[in-house]
């Protein structure tokens, strides 16, 4: 029977440590899952040691109290079960279970903001992609326009050089028609040609006797002797003899010799740009006046200067006019009394018309190099300009290009800005 005693309070020793150890188990795991581990080892290690220490003391307790066995609720065979299973509620387990909730629903929220957050960030790269497409797109537009503006301009400046070019050639081609390579020689010989034409010897003679002779270029069609400025003095001979009539001075008559002489004269005044007067004879000079009567009429009538005076000589009968215009305006006049010896003269009129025959002829051997010269000048502007409008083209097809990449890479970034809409 004591047998039975100890075997009893042992048992039950061992249940209630097992209890105790399960108990504070749970809880410490409430508190510290980590301390399952120790807790479970520690609680072993207790209950053997209680098993092994308190041996003898149980079986005093037992053999004193018979009626432990009625308090405990039974004897052996009735021991009380326990389910050491059982989940142990306390207010510990409640906390961790409304933080454990809390920090869940946390999370949650916290993801589902960080996926907004990313989503606007997105938005917003796509926003600032197509601001910088737009302003690709602006600025290849306006290359573009820059482009076709400036191949318009070089199309209407070819399309005037095209008809520079028409009427440089139309006029070429009429020179041509009526140019005379035989009469080329005579129109570059000038006055002397003429005076060869109408076997005139005061002429020639004074042209061939003269110290001065070598200054007259001939061909220069700016030189005192060339024959477009021969046909221009017969103006100024007419306006010499309209002077004098309106003082009341008689008609001079044109010299053949003395018009020689005053293209002599002029050439080596031209050159030296002074006077170069050795004839012997009376002569105005003038140096860059349109008209020279401005210098020998109109600024010396009032005070009756030397200019003047030899313009209305009253015992002068011949005169001779030259201009040229190699270095600036020189017009030159010499008169002759008659006994200074002029030698042929004609009036006016019957030079002008003789003259003006043979200038006629003359006329078709004048050098067509002018024209050639403004031909080829508008051909390789014309060709300038044609390659010119070519470039533009090309420069046009590039900033074309240009601006349909931009446009298409705007379409796409609005289309993908669209989407987050």
């Amino acid at each position: 029977m004591a047998n039975n005693n100890i075997k009893l309070g042992i048992g039950l020793a061992v249940v209630l440590v097992a209890l105790f150890t399960s108990v504070v188990v749970k809880y410490s795991m409430k508190q510290d899952p980590t301390m399952v581990s120790r807790s479970e080892k520690s609680g072993a290690h207790a209950a053997d040691a209680r098993v092994v220490d308190s041996s003898s003391e149980s079986e005093a307790l037992l053999a004193t109290d018979d009626d432990l066995l009625t308090t405990l609720g039974g004897d052996a065979s009735e021991a009380p079960e326990i389910d050491e299973n059982a989940p142990v509620v306390t207010q510990s387990t409640e906390k961790l279970d409304n933080r454990r909730k809390t920090e869940t629903t946390t999370a949650a929220t916290t993801t589902a903001s960080s996926k907004a957050d990313t989503a606007e960030n997105k938005k917003q790269k796509a926003q600032e992609a197509l601001a910088s497409a737009e302003a690709k797109l602006n600025e290849t537009s306006a290359r573009l326009d820059g482009a076709q503006a400036a191949l318009d301009e070089a199309k209407g400046n070819r399309d005037r050089l095209q008809s520079e070019f028409e009427a440089a050639k139309a006029k070429l081609e009429e020179v041509k028609r009526g140019y005379d390579a035989n009469q080329n020689e005579n129109y570059k010989r000038g006055l002397y040609g003429f005076y060869e034409s109408i076997g005139n010897g005061d002429g020639m003679n004074a042209f061939n006797a003269s110290e001065y002779s070598s200054a007259v270029e001939t061909g220069n069609a700016k030189d005192a002797a060339s024959i477009e400025n021969v046909k221009r003095s017969i103006d100024f001979l007419n306006k010499a003899n309209q002077l004098r009539a309106d003082e009341g001075r008689s008609e001079l008559r044109v010299s053949y010799r003395l018009m020689a002489l005053a293209v002599l004269n002029n050439d080596v005044a031209s050159n030296n740009g002074q006077s170069a007067n050795n004839t012997g004879l009376e002569e105005d000079l003038a140096f860059g006046y349109e008209d020279p009567f401005d210098a020998w009429y109109n600024e010396q009538k009032e005070n009756g200067g030397d200019d003047f005076n030899r313009l209305m000589k009253d015992d002068a009968v011949a005169m001779g006019f030259a201009f040229s215009n190699k270095n600036n305006n020189v017009h030159n006049i010499l008169f002759a009394t008659e006994e200074q010896g002029p030698g042929e003269t004609v009036s006016v009129s019957e030079f002008a018309d003789k003259f003006n025959e043979y200038y006629n002829n003359t006329i078709k051997g004048k050098s067509i190099t002018a024209e050639e010269e403004a031909y080829k000048n508008a051909e390789n502007a014309l060709n300038g300009a044609k390659q010119t409008v070519s470039d533009k083209e090309n420069e046009l097809k590039t900033a074309s290009a240009a601006y349909g990449s931009a446009k298409t890479v705007y379409d796409e970034r609005l289309k993908a800005l669209q989407a987050f809409n």
